[in-house]
């Protein structure tokens, strides 16, 4: 009924806890596999998931090599493999509740959804960072917070990356993930969910927000660290460039106009975070949305 799919790129130090989470769902065994698409690997996580293989009795697992290096390629190639019809998308450090699956199973059988998510909590490898504010929460930690009932989405709102739920038809009507979006070895330029589930929408299709599927997205301190979070802001200027200017010039002078008010926004924001003091969070906000500005304006820098 489900295929899980979890694209993976140098993860050792995660894999292990969110396969685990996989072998450990309250769902019944016979009616899910799991695809692990190793998008060339360098560490030690091919023998870490090998190892994951040889231990199970039951679980139907797939250990499968895609050297076209790209999360969308990744991700692609889970699709063109998985036998079910319900695709679940998790992360390579995302930790799944045991009664995960069994929840997206519950939920499916008795809609019509094509697609959606369900909440991601993020999991810190030491501490919560000083800038941490809700703003920032889920561009940088990962969190993806809808509340606790389920709901369907807004225009242009839609699940995150590590906690998506597809079925499989639906890429016949809107076609795969954009390769030339998502992730490719550092390269952290993104959109590709935001890409596939506007086209989505635009069909007329719902996109339900499934509160009890929820994962605990592990991130480790590197990624809290000021030199991957600018990167990581510059990216997202850059991604949204790529969008708009895909749309024309009408749509990338309205994106920037969009970029710049949210920029104009963070310093009100700023200015009220330093009122209170946590001028940790107010630098953070104005580095972030300035540095999304200048990657979206001046994306070959």
């Amino acid at each position: 009924v489900i295929s899980v799919i979890i694209c993976t790129y140098n993860r050792e130090k995660f894999i292990a806890e969110a396969l685990a989470s996989m072998a450990n769902q309250s769902y019944p065994t016979h009616d899910y596999e799991v695809l692990i698409i190793n998008n060339n690997c360098t560490d030690n996580t091919a023998h870490i998931v090998d190892a994951f293989i040889s231990a199970q009795k039951h679980l139907r697992v797939r250990h499968i090599m895609e050297t076209q290096q790209g999360l969308s390629y990744a991700r692609n190639r889970g699709i063109r493999e998985a036998k079910n019809e319900i695709l679940v998308f998790i992360d390579d450090d995302a930790i799944a509740e045991p009664g995960f699956l069994q929840n997206i199973h519950d939920h499916m059988i008795t809609h019509e959804h094509v697609a959606g998510g369900g909440q991601v909590v993020a999991k810190f490898e030491t501490a919560i960072p000083k800038w941490y504010n809700r703003y920032s929460a889920s561009m940088f930690c990962s969190e993806h917070r809808r509340g606790n009932s389920n709901k369907i989405y807004k225009s242009g709102d839609y699940p995150f990356g590590c906690n998506m739920i597809f079925h499989k038809s639906i890429f016949d009507e809107v076609g795969l993930f954009d390769v030339a979006l998502g992730r490719k070895g550092k390269n952290l330029l993104g959109g590709e969910e935001k890409d596939i589930f506007t086209k989505i929408q635009k069909l007329g299709h719902p996109i339900f927000y499934l509160a009890d599927a929820l994962v605990h997205h592990c991130i480790d301190d590197y990624r809290l660290a000021d030199d991957y979070v600018d990167r990581l802001s510059l990216s997202l200027g850059k991604t949204h460039s790529y969008l708009y200017k895909s749309k024309g010039a009408f749509a990338f002078v309205k994106g920037g106009i969009l970029i710049a008010a949210k920029f104009v926004f963070s310093i009100i924001l700023a200015i009220g975070y330093a009122f209170m003091l946590r001028f940790s969070v107010a630098g953070h906000l104005i580095k972030w949305r300035f540095l999304s500005m200048k990657g979206y304006f001046f994306p070959s820098e």
